[in-house]
C-alpha cells in the first residue's frame, strides 16, 4: 500500500510503514545493555568523493565522528585519494560528516546534499567501511541599482530557504548565506546547497532618520538652474526653481525580482555546482511615516516608561538593519510618543511602566521574579501602517499577570531534585527564536519546597521552559505541565490582561518513554537509508513544532528509536526523504498519515515496534 503527498516535496519517495514484525507491546521492556564490550577496538575507514556520474576522490576533506557517547570527537583529513581512517574507537553509535570548501557538507548515509546523515553502529573489534559523497556547492550572482540605474554599495544580500524563509538569524543559522554589495552593486552568494530560494536584500548598517530624495525632473531642473547662473550677467541671478514635490524614503527590505513583498518574490532553483547570474534588480525605497500616541495609566504614570516596537509576519531584519522605526520621543510626563521612519506593516508596540526607585517589591528570594516585576505595568498593542500617519494609538498600562505552581516529581529510584536544580520560564512566541526580551518575564528558580511564581507577566502568546541542573546519572524529564484541562506544554500560554494563571502542575519523571524497533527493506535487511517519523493519530495534535513529532534516521543495523514522547496514541511512517521541517507542518503529517502504523503508548512505557517496506511510489 502505497501514499502520496497532496504536493510535491523535492523528491521524496513517501514509503508505507507495514504491519509490525512481532510486535511487542510490553511495558518497560528494555534492551539487554548489563553485559558492556570492550571499547576502542573498532575502525572507520572509508573515502571521500565529488558526487555525479563519474565520483572522484576529494584531497584533503575534513571527516568529523561525533556520538552522545564520546566525551571528544574524532577527525580525520583525508589524502591524495581521497580517503581516512579513523581507529581505536568505542562500540557506540555515532555520525560521520566530511567536509571541503567549494562543496556542501555531507553526511555518511544522507540521501541528499543538506539532508542528515544514517547513525553507524560501531561494533567491537569490526571495521566499518563508509563512503561519503559530497556535492559541489551553487552560486547566486547580480546586480542590485536603485530606481535612476545606479548600483547600490553596501546591501546585505541574503539566499533564503523558500521553504522556510521568515526570521533569519545569522548568528543562530549556519547555514544562512549572504553576501554585500560592493561598489558596482554586485553580489555573489556562494556555498550554497541545492535547492529553492529567495533572494533578499537589506542595508547593512541601520537607518537613523528619514531620507527626502528629489525626484529625477527635480534635479534636472536644479542642475539646469546652475548652469543659467554661471552664464548669466554680473548681478542678475536666476530664480531657483521651486521642487516640483518631495517624498521622503528609506531603502526597504527588497526581494528579486524587485519587490518590497515577500509573497511576490521570486524562486530560484539552483542545481549542484550551477552557478545562476544575472539576478539583477532594483532596490526598492518607500514612503516612511510615523507613529504617534500616549501611554496612560490609572492613577498616573510610574516612575519610568519604556517602549519597544517588533514587526509581525516579517522578516527580522531589523535586528540587521534597514530602516528599522526610530523613537523619536520618547514617552514623558505626558505619556505622549512618537516613532519616525516607519516602513509600511503591521507592527506590535509594547510599553512598559517601572516603578520609581525605592518601591516596595516582592523581594529576590527562590521562587519569584529577581526584576521587582511586581511594580511593573504593560500595554501591547497591535499597528498596522499603511504610508500614511498612524495617530491615536494609546498604550494603557495594566499590572502584570501572575503565574504560578508547583513541581512535582514522580520517581522510581533515583532521589528527588532540589528546587534550586529546576527553572521555569515563559517564552514569547513573538520576536524571534528567544521572544522578545523586552517584556519576557522570569525565569525563576524553584523554591525548596517546590514552589514557584512569576509576577508582572505581559498580555501574550507564551511557550513554557522549563530547565533542570540533575545530578550525574539522573535523567529528568517533564511529562506533563497541568492548568486545568490543558497540558501547557502542547497548547502553550495565553496571558489575558489582568487575568493570573495559578495552580499549574509540573511534573517531572525519570521513568522515559521509549519506541523503539528495526527498519527492514522487502527482502528482510537492514534499510538504513529511509527515515522513520513519530506523529500523534489524533489530528488536533498535528501542530507545527510540537513535542509529541520526532523524526529520526535508523542506524546502520536498520535500529530506531524515540526517547521522551507523552503517552498517547501515534503512528509510525517510514519516508524515503523529507525537506528539513517539512515533517513538522499539519498539512505533510495529513498527508502522510494513512501510511503509518498505529501503536499505543503509556507513560514510562517501553515498546518495540518493527516496520518493513512493502514497496515504494514515485513523487509528482
Amino acid at each position: 500500500m502505497f501514499a502520496r503527498p497532496a504536493r510535491k516535496i523535492a523528491s521524496a519517495l513517501v514509503i508505507s510503514a507495514v504491519a509490525a514484525i512481532g510486535s511487542l507491546a510490553v511495558a518497560q521492556q528494555t534492551r539487554d545493555t548489563s553485559v558492556q564490550a570492550p571499547a576502542g577496538t573498532a575502525t572507520i575507514t572509508g573515502v571521500v568523493t565529488e558526487d555525479g556520474p563519474t565520483p572522484k576522490p576529494l584531497r584533503r576533506a575534513l571527516v568529523a565522528v561525533t556520538g552522545s557517547d564520546l566525551t571528544v570527537g574524532r577527525s580525520a583529513i583525508t589524502d591524495d585519494d581521497g580517503r581516512f581512517t579513523i581507529l581505536r574507537m568505542p562500540a557506540t553509535r555515532v555520525t560521520i560528516t566530511a567536509t571541503k570548501a567549494g562543496y556542501v557538507p555531507g553526511a555518511y548515509g544522507a540521501v541528499r546534499p543538506g539532508r542528515p546523515g544514517t547513525p553507524a553502529v560501531l561494533r567491537t573489534g569490526e571495521t566499518l567501511q563508509t563512503i561519503i559523497r559530497l556535492t559541489r556547492a551553487a552560486v547566486l550572482t547580480g546586480t542590485i541599482r536603485d530606481d535612476r540605474g545606479e548600483p547600490i554599495q553596501g546591501l546585505r544580500v541574503f539566499a533564503l530557504n523558500a521553504l522556510n524563509p521568515r526570521a533569519p538569524e545569522p548568528a543562530r543559522d549556519p547555514t544562512l548565506r549572504m553576501a554585500e554589495t560592493d561598489d558596482r552593486g554586485v553580489y555573489r552568494i556562494h556555498e550554497l546547497t541545492p535547492g529553492e530560494y529567495i533572494i533578499a536584500a537589506v542595508m547593512s548598517q541601520t537607518i537613523t532618520g528619514n531620507v527626502t530624495r528629489r525626484p529625477a525632473a527635480d534635479t534636472d531642473a536644479l542642475l539646469a538652474w546652475l548652469k543659467q547662473r554661471g552664464q548669466a550677467p554680473a548681478g542678475s541671478t536666476p530664480a531657483l526653481p521651486e521642487p516640483a514635490s518631495s517624498s521622503q524614503v528609506v531603502p526597504a527590505p527588497s526581494y528579486y525580482p524587485g519587490t518590497a513583498q515577500l509573497p511576490s518574490a521570486g524562486r530560484i532553483t539552483l542545481g549542484a555546482g550551477e552557478v545562476r547570474g544575472g539576478l539583477d534588480f532594483v532596490g526598492i525605497s518607500v514612503p516612511v511615516t510615523t507613529i504617534e500616541g500616549t501611554v496612560v495609566a490609572n492613577g498616573g504614570l510610574p516612575g519610568s516608561v519604556s517602549l519597544s516596537i517588533t514587526p509581525v509576519e516579517t522578516l527580522q531584519f531589523f535586528a540587521l538593519g534597514g530602516g528599522a522605526p526610530q523613537l523619536t520621543q520618547p514617552p514623558g510626563a505626558d505619556g505622549r510618543f512618537e516613532y519616525s521612519s516607519v516602513l509600511p506593516g503591521r507592527y506590535v508596540i509594547t510599553a512598559r511602566g517601572n516603578a520609581a526607585p525605592g518601591s516596595a517589591g516582592r523581594g529576590t528570594g527562590p521562587g519569584a521574579f529577581a526584576d521587582n516585576q511586581t511594580t511593573s505595568m504593560y500595554s501591547v498593542e497591535r499597528v498596522e501602517v499603511t504610508g500614511q500617519p498612524a495617530a491615536g494609538v494609546t498604550l494603557h498600562l495594566r499590572p502584570g499577570s501572575r503565574f504560578a505552581g508547583r513541581v512535582v516529581f514522580e520517581e522510581s529510584a533515583a532521589p528527588v531534585l532540589p528546587g534550586s536544580a529546576v527553572r521555569v520560564a515563559l517564552v514569547p512566541r513573538e520576536g524571534g527564536r528567544n521572544g522578545n526580551t523586552f517584556s519576557r518575564p522570569g525565569p525563576v528558580t524553584v523554591s525548596e519546597n517546590g514552589t514557584f511564581e512569576i509576577v508582572g507577566v505581559p498580555p501574550g502568546e507564551y511557550t513554557l521552559s522549563i530547565n533542570t541542573q540533575a545530578a550525574a546519572g539522573q535523567r529528568w524529564w517533564f511529562r506533563s505541565a497541568a492548568s486545568g484541562e490543558q497540558d501547557l506544554l502542547d497548547t502553550g500560554l495565553s496571558v489575558q490582561p489582568g487575568a493570573d494563571v495559578i495552580g499549574v502542575v509540573l511534573t517531572a519523571s525519570d521513568r522515559h518513554s521509549e519506541i523503539s524497533g528495526t527498519l527492514q527493506s522487502a527482502m528482510g535487511v537492514p534499510a538504513p537509508e529511509y527515515f522513520v517519523i513519530a506523529m500523534p493519530a489524533d489530528r488536533a495534535q498535528w501542530v507545527e513544532g510540537s513535542r509529541r513529532v520526532k523524526s529520526t534516521r535508523p542506524g546502520t543495523d536498520g535500529t530506531f528509536s524515540f526517547v521522551d514522547l507523552p503517552a498517547g496514541e501515534y503512528l509510525l511512517v517510514a519516508l524515503t526523504d523529507v525537506e528539513p521541517n517539512e515533517w513538522q507542518k499539519p498539512s505533510f503529517l495529513a498527508a502522510i498519515a494513512p501510511t503509518g502504523v498505529r501503536i499505543t503508548l503509556a507513560h514510562g512505557e517501553r515498546k518495540q515496534q518493527d516496520l518493513r517496506i512493502s514497496g515504494r511510489s514515485t513523487s509528482r
